[in-house]
């Protein structure tokens, strides 16, 4: 998972060393915001990989085991896997992260420090968000391994480039819809010196711990529903 972090940004240097910018976004602000994705996806792998593994244990009864023990159901969920990949992820990230940093001029202050913590955090909380509603819609249909994948594949696919290069509607859904935006993109304003403009509303840079706190209330919100409405698999 190291390798794969840091030959992922370096792939990304290649592609887009000889090119003088993409829409007002240098190489290495590029690379920031891709180290920022995978130091956020390094957190879920490790505390919050359970909720991509909900339809499997719906499928197999497992989670019966969950609802007859005297604790909260969520926290039993969070605390049954710990996937040590995502500690590769973290590793990774933060290379990148430290190589892109250094190669811009004055980024090292308290300030950024703590604003590129916080966004870490916002990046975490929104992945474990979506993942958790996708895993509750398996108290419906049992099996969304293959919504899991779609999921993953937005984040893995737009998390590296600016959102302005996409068309207006693809920028709308990875705003409001599945809000990859607010993992790393809107953010990096607050950080970065970014030659580049907000197509759709420039307030948005201050919303990334308003959307998280919102995503993360919205899917217990739906898990409570959903639970509701669960039937054991049987055997």
């Amino acid at each position: 998972m190291i390798l794969l972090s840091i030959t992922s940004a370096l792939s990304l240097f290649i592609l887009l060393k000889n090119v003088s910018g993409l829409d007002g976004w240098t190489i290495w602000q590029l690379l920031f915001i891709n180290s920022i994705w995978r130091l956020a996806h390094g957190l879920f792998l490790l505390f919050g990989q359970a909720t991509w593994t909900i339809s499997n244990k719906v499928r197999m009864g497992t989670m019966d085991r969950f609802l007859v023990r005297p604790m909260n159901l969520l926290s039993q969920l969070f605390m049954s896997e710990f996937n040590i990949s995502g500690l590769g992820y973290i590793v990774g990230g933060f290379v990148v992260f430290i190589i892109a940093a250094n190669n811009m001029g004055d980024f090292w202050s308290i300030y950024n420090i703590i604003l590129s913590f916080v966004t870490i955090l916002v990046g975490f909380f929104i992945e474990v968000a979506l993942f958790l509603m996708v895993g509750t819609l398996s108290f419906w249909v049992t099996e969304t391994g293959g919504i899991n994948a779609i999921l993953l594949n937005f984040l893995t696919n737009f998390h590296q480039y600016p959102l302005s290069i996409f068309s207006v509607a693809l920028q709308y859904i990875l705003t409001f819809v599945i809000p990859i935006a607010f993992i790393n993109y809107y953010p990096s304003f607050l950080i970065l010196d970014v030659d580049s403009e907000i197509t759709i509303n420039s307030n948005l840079i201050y919303f990334g711990p308003v959307i998280s706190i919102l995503f993360v209330v919205l899917a217990i919100l739906f898990w409570m529903y959903g639970l509701k409405r669960y039937n054991s698999t049987g055997s």
